[in-house]
């Protein structure tokens, strides 16, 4: 009787262990696009050039964890600051690629970065990397950086492979890319200037063998993400020597409010032909009134009301200009017109 007894209380005690360990993994919420920057967030970053980090990065995370980056001494480059905006293609680079929905770009002592990207189906998908006006590739085919949700300590994995065509017409094998994202934690994130909580953590290693033949760089960077959007809190990026670190950190103005195009939804509208000449075909949502502006945000055409998902733009000239189209969930999308 005392062995049944035993047994029937190590049952017991192992299934209140499992389900413990169920309920603190299943308590976090998954990492989705609404957790990433998308257009209208900007914030100013301060930034850090081989920074020595000694903590044991890949095992300092998990659920609810704190982590405390209070130290770092962003003192030591008080004026390197740099400002980054995601916003609708406006780059000539970004222009020169059909497909991208969104750019993020950052300005200043670092000498800018460009990023170009399409958000479709909770994919988001990488067409351009790099300097603004050097040092950047544009993917050829783009490559999927991410597919959303990620669930707690689950991770996305993409491989892409690239070729050209040669001087003789011959298909030529010139490298890959492997993509591994993983959300391996979730809590609380201590800066300089403040404490922030609903943080994930995404620690993301790409292996690239297309700068170099028969050579492989590998990007390994941990990423705080605030729930809801808004630019990056903490980006860490190894520098590939010993435990050196390019350091990024958000200074929290982004997460302050709502982003200032807060009503522009994620979703992705098609608009044909491209270039238009005398009429846009929109499709993707139930248009209902739209408005044209410049890429300097001057309003060049309004559509109160819109016929069939058509626009009229045979009177505009020829250009790239931003449409705002309303559905009839009150919804607004953009999209970008090629004249």
């Amino acid at each position: 009787m005392n062995k049944i007894n035993l047994k029937a209380m190590k049952r017991i005690i192992y299934f209140f262990y499992f389900l413990l360990i169920s309920v603190v993994s299943f308590s976090q919420p998954n990492f989705t696009s609404d957790d990433i920057p998308y257009l209208g967030d900007r914030d100013t970053l301060r930034f850090l050039n081989y920074q020595a980090i000694d903590n044991d990065l890949m095992n300092e995370t998990g659920s609810n964890y704190q982590w405390d980056f209070s130290w770092l001494p962003f003192e030591t480059f008080p004026t390197f600051i740099d400002t980054v905006t995601y916003r609708v293609p406006t780059h000539a680079i970004s222009l020169s690629i059909p497909d991208a929905t969104m750019e993020d770009i950052s300005f200043g002592s670092s000498g800018g970065h460009l990023n170009v990207y399409a958000l479709r189906n909770d994919s988001l998908i990488l067409y351009r990397q790099g300097g603004n006006l050097s040092g950047g590739i544009i993917f050829s085919p783009p490559v999927t950086d991410i597919v959303f949700p990620i669930s707690y300590d689950n991770q996305f994995d993409s491989f892409t492979e690239f070729f050209i065509i040669n001087g003789g017409g011959q298909t030529v094998y010139i490298g890959d890319r492997n993509n591994s994202v993983k959300y391996d934690g979730y809590g609380s994130l201590s800066l300089p200037w403040g404490n922030f909580t609903d943080v994930f953590r995404i620690h993301k290693v790409v292996k690239d063998s297309t700068y170099s033949i028969g050579t492989t760089v590998t990007y390994d960077t941990y990423t705080w993400y605030k729930k809801g959007g808004y630019v990056p809190l903490l980006s860490l990026q190894y520098s590939g020597a010993s435990n050196l670190y390019f350091v990024f950190a958000s200074l929290g103005r982004g997460i302050s409010g709502p982003s200032s195009i807060v009503e522009i939804d994620k979703a992705i509208l098609k608009a044909f032909p491209i270039p238009a000449e005398n009429i846009l075909n929109i499709d993707g949502c139930s248009a209902q009134s739209a408005k044209i502006y410049s890429l300097s945000g001057q309003m060049i055409q309004d559509y109160p009301q819109i016929s069939n998902n058509r626009l009229d733009v045979s009177n505009i000239k020829k250009g790239i200009y931003i449409v705002k189209v309303v559905d009839n969930h009150q919804k607004v999308f953009s999209l970008k017109l090629l004249k």
